[in-house]
């Protein structure tokens, strides 16, 4: 019985399993898997149904063994019964023996009185004393006879008692399985009409579905339009990267563009005051100055050697001008100096001149070398400091229009350089700025 209740219980829980199941296929009907889903379920449903009835019919035959166990049970209280009256007759007829024995015993000893008054033989005594201890013999044989009936009896009532209990549990039990058959063939009538319901929509799914061979074309429809769709989607991803990209170029060429043009703005404001300044300072006739060369920094050296006289004209018809003589065979320079003329781009007028003034190195001590110049030399420093051959001395530092006319006319030769340049710049930018504005133009038309 034990068994067939588990194995009932395990029917149960596979049925109940089913039920969630199949509820759950239905929930997510999708017709030839949840069919075919609850066609399996439906087997195994069967399947178990079918090892429910077995496991009832089993219960059903130990049922009925227990049944003739309590049959047998009940026959051998009989019998039991059966003993212990047949004891208790037993023991009543041994018990009136006794009693007979007692009273025969009694009335032998009255008559072992008398006979011993009358002289009884000892062999009848010895008889009558044998014939008395035997029948107390007999009663209490009988007496334990009745005992065992008793506890025979006991036992047989209390297997009875036990035989009654087990038919009551299989009764139970019986039952209990009966019940969950019942269900059980409730849950397996319910999953077969489930399974017939779905049979009936899947027919209905198979006469509305799609062709196989119009799920295909539509199939290969969606793929080409998805394969168009990410094509036009690369392109126009790539047409927005090279709009950002000409638009970056542009702006950024747009940006060099400005700043060339703010360049060459500022140059050209330069250039007009540095003119202003120059052109004001000068007389009918060009200054020499004005035909000097030289690099950045000499600018006071040659100012302190020429002083007021580069404000004379290299022509002759001004008033005070530089007369173009032979070059002279100069002296050698004490020191390291390098003269001027190998320095300094000048009319051929300041030859003589620039070729007797040298320009001493850095840490050169002029006073050291002072008296050592020959007629005409003279030493400088780019820092403004002369020594000149007859004794004169400037030091260092010393303020002089003369160099500052002559770094202005540096500063304007290079800001016209600059200038160039940056118009230049300019107009390269702006054909740049025109080839980056077009790439833009048709990077935006590409992207719409």
């Amino acid at each position: 019985l034990v068994a067939a209740e588990a194995r009932a219980r395990r029917a149960d829980a596979a049925l109940a399993q089913l039920a969630e199941a199949h509820d759950a296929a239905l929930a997510d009907l999708v017709p030839a898997a949840t069919l075919a889903e609850s066609q399996a379920a439906l087997g195994d449903a069967e399947a178990r149904l079918a090892e429910a009835k077995a496991a009832r019919a089993e219960a059903e035959a130990q049922r009925i063994a227990a049944a003739t166990t309590l049959g047998a049970a009940e026959a051998a209280v009989l019998a039991t019964e059966r003993d212990a009256s047949l004891a208790d007759d037993a023991l009543a007829e041994a018990s009136r023996r006794r009693q007979r024995l007692a009273d025969a015993l009694a009335t032998l000893n009255a008559e072992r009185a008398a006979a011993e008054a009358d002289c009884p033989s000892a062999e009848a005594l010895a008889d009558a004393v044998a014939l008395a201890e035997s029948s107390l013999l007999a009663a209490e044989q009988a007496r334990a006879n009745q005992d065992r009936a008793e506890v025979a009896r006991a036992g047989a009532q209390a297997a009875h008692a036990e035989a009654r209990r087990l038919l009551a549990e299989g009764e139970a039990r019986r039952a209990a399985l009966s019940a969950e058959a019942t269900a059980s063939g409730a849950r397996a009538r319910r999953a077969a009409e489930q399974h017939a319901r779905l049979s009936a929509e899947r027919a209905e799914a198979e006469a509305t579905r799609i062709p196989h061979e119009r799920l295909e074309a539509i199939r290969d429809i969606r793929i080409a339009a998805e394969d168009v769709e990410g094509a036009a989607r690369g392109r126009l991803e790539a047409a927005e990267a090279a709009r950002l990209d000409a638009g970056q170029a542009l702006a950024s060429a747009r940006k060099a563009m400005a700043e060339a043009e703010a360049e060459a703005g500022m140059l050209t404001a330069e250039i007009e005051g540095l003119s202003r300044l120059i052109g004001a300072s000068g007389g009918t006739d060009a200054p020499i100055v004005d035909a000097l060369t030289m690099p950045p920094g000499l600018e006071a050296a040659v100012a302190v050697a020429l002083g007021e006289t580069l404000d004379s004209a290299a022509s002759s018809a001004a008033v005070r001008f530089w007369r173009d003589l032979p070059s002279l065979v100069a002296e050698r320079l004490p020191g390291d100096a390098v003269p001027l003329s190998a320095l300094v781009e000048a009319p051929p007028a300041l030859r003589r001149a620039l070729a007797s003034i040298g320009l001493l190195p850095e840490g050169a001590d002029g006073d050291a070398l002072h008296a050592a110049l020959s007629p005409g030399q003279s030493l400088v420093t780019r820092d403004g400091a002369l020594w000149r051959w007859d004794g004169h001395v400037v030091r260092a530092g010393t303020p002089s229009a003369a160099a500052v006319r002559l770094a202005q006319r540096n500063r304007l030769r290079a800001a016209i350089a600059s200038l160039a340049e940056a118009m230049a710049r300019v107009d390269g930018l702006g054909a740049d700025v025109a080839m980056r504005g077009a790439a833009e133009t048709g990077a935006l038309a590409a992207e719409t």
